[in-house]
């Protein structure tokens, strides 16, 4: 008996190593894919069974699930899984899984707003110290923005200037342009609140805000080179608020409108993307107003008094748009910035009672949002306890537990090795027939193939292959794209921009009435190739992208690949590596460059 437990029992053994590995290549293949794809790699993670075999693995599956949550910007996590995998990586020797879980841990809780504020910079602390022996630089960079922003709202300025300059380096060494961009930018912003109070003792704007200006000067700088349109208009943004706190109204303005003509490049390029406020452009056309106010103070000149009253019609214009966002934060803005327009630009005391009663309304609401979020919060925290206490209880428990399934492997692999001898005379019955088949297969394959060569040889047997073309659409006909839900879309070929898709969802852009516009309709990309098919100009560019070749304007090659920019509000659509020869033949046809 005993000669036959201790196979089963490595056996058993065998078998759980087994599964151990392969969930370990499955959370490889999930980690790889998350680098390119988090909507793949978190359909990837959701059809992966959980794992079972260890609670390394375990701990890794609930690590790399609230990590692509995070990273989609999801609202919903599980914070006993989180604290699982923070529990078990925090005691182990790996320096990158522990910096993983510690910055994960507090970004967390940043975003739900929980946890105590001490506890939070312990992670990020933690996570700074364990990164530091690794060579991951794109998470480092993450982490040191992450203490940058805490030492910023805790008013320790120079701690903030010190780890923003880490944080730019770190992003320098990961080789990651828009990270860059984003790095010097934040910098940017530390130095700003640096030197906040600096100028507000000594009057001293223009010098104050130097190096902030040059930061921003820079981040622009790469982001026009790397073609990063939201770099872009990040870095213009930034130039126009540093700008106005440097009491340069003109520069201001200047690259509050490039900034603002950007936001519609961008949108157009991601149209789920939030609807972005424009309080920097209100800002600058209220800087401008109130520079024009004073000199018309002194002079009485009554242009000035048009002039002023043109831009404050901007101004408003942007205040109103804004009041339109579904985020509070941006709301309030707007109310805060109409406030100040009619009281500096318009005179208007009704008008800034009126503002200023919107801005209460919504800080009120926000803080009694934030108030109904610790309270719902609260049943999470008491959950978490009682869930530690009984684990606490149960642990010592978990031999019986280990012994009872050692014992069902056992079972089972009595069971198996019953069966297999029983059934081992069928298996050979089966073989042995499987093998006259075989033979009998060949020799019709034999015959198959001297029947084809004598028909070969006869000429009477010869194919003849028609070749099949298409007829090519008038172009005067409207397109209709239809969808899977009855709807359509009737479009003239000529003022068709580009079709995009996104989870079932197409996102068509076309020209009406002279405007860009856009349309969602559910259907995939296949099926309005087909709908497509005799439009030779509008061809499939992307694996995502469909364009029209007669709206293109210039074709771009840069270091990420092959893109298209179209004459209409220079909006960019990517050219996926298989695509670029067909494309490239297209244009030749087809396209104004």
């Amino acid at each position: 008996m005993k000669q036959i437990i201790l196979p089963y029992l490595i056996l058993s053994l065998f078998f759980v190593a087994c599964d151990s590995k392969v969930e370990s290549e499955q959370l490889d293949k999930v980690e790889e894919v998350m680098m390119v794809n988090l909507d793949s790699a978190a359909t990837m993670l959701s059809e992966m069974p959980k794992p079972t075999s260890s609670e390394a693995n375990i701990a890794r599956y609930y690590l790399i699930d609230n990590w692509i949550k995070y990273a989609r910007y999801e609202k919903t996590f599980d914070i006993e899984s989180l604290e699982r995998a923070y529990h078990y990586f925090n005691d182990g020797d790996s320096n990158l899984r522990k910096a993983q879980v510690n910055y994960l841990k507090g970004a967390i809780y940043d975003q739900l707003k929980i946890g105590d504020e001490e506890l939070k910079a312990l992670c990020y602390f933690t996570a700074a110290k364990a990164i530091e022996k690794t060579d991951n630089h794109q998470l480092a960079a993450q982490i040191y923005q992450r203490i940058a922003a805490e030492m910023n709202s805790r008013h320790a300025f120079q701690e903030a200037l010190d780890w923003g300059q880490k944080y730019c380096l770190e992003a320098q060494k990961s080789g990651d342009a828009r990270e860059e961009v984003i790095a010097l930018l934040n910098l940017a912003m530390a130095h700003c609140w640096h030197s906040d109070s600096i100028c507000e003792a000594n009057h001293d704007f223009e010098n104050g805000y130097r190096e902030s200006i040059a930061l921003s000067h820079e981040a622009l700088s790469i982001a026009t080179v790397h073609n990063n349109v939201d770099g872009m208009m990040r870095a213009n943004d930034k130039l126009s608020a540093f700008y106005s706190r440097a009491q340069k109204a003109d520069s201001a303005l200047h690259y509050a409108l490039i900034a603002d003509s950007l936001i519609y490049v961008v949108e157009a390029k991601e149209p789920s993307r939030q609807k972005r406020g424009h309080s920097t452009l209100a800002d600058a056309y209220r800087k401008v107003g109130k520079k024009l106010r004073a000199e018309y103070e002194e002079t009485h000149d009554r242009a000035l008094l048009s002039q002023i009253e043109d831009i404050a019609a901007k101004a408003m214009m942007v205040v109103e748009n804004d009041f339109s966002s579904a985020n509070p934060v941006t709301r309030q803005n707007a109310a805060q910035l109409g406030y100040l327009i009619s009281k500096d630009l318009l005179k208007d005391t009704e008008l800034s009672l009126f503002y200023m009663g919107r801005f209460n309304h919504i800080q009120d609401s926000l803080q009694r949002a934030q108030q109904n979020l610790k309270v719902m919060t609260a049943p999470i925290r008491i959950e978490k306890e009682e869930v530690e206490a009984t684990l606490d209880k149960t642990r010592h428990q978990l031999w019986w537990v280990v012994a009872i399934s050692f014992a069902l492997l056992l079972v089972v692999s009595s069971i198996m090795i019953f069966l297999s001898r029983r059934n081992r005379r069928v298996l050979n019955k089966l073989k042995d027939e499987l093998n006259e088949a075989l033979a009998a297969a060949e020799e019709m394959a034999k015959k198959q193939k001297e029947e084809e060569n004598k028909l070969k040889l006869d000429p009477n047997a010869a194919l003849v292959h028609i070749p099949v073309k298409l007829p090519k659409a008038d172009p005067e006909k409207p397109i209709v794209i239809e969808s899977a839900t009855n709807e359509s879309l009737t479009v003239r070929p000529v003022d068709l921009l580009y079709i995009t898709v996104e989870s079932n969802n197409l996102y068509i852009a076309y020209i009406n009435d002279g405007k860009l516009k856009t349309k969602s309709i559910r259907s995939t990309m296949k099926v309005v190739d087909q709908q497509l098919l005799p439009f030779t100009n509008i061809v499939r560019c992307h694996r995502a992208f469909m364009v029209n070749l007669s709206h293109v304007k210039y074709a771009v090659t840069t270091s990420a690949g092959l893109s298209l920019l179209l004459d209409v509000n220079e909006l960019i659509v990517p050219v996926s590596r298989s695509f670029v020869d067909s494309i490239k033949v297209g244009l030749k046809e087809y396209s104004q460059c």
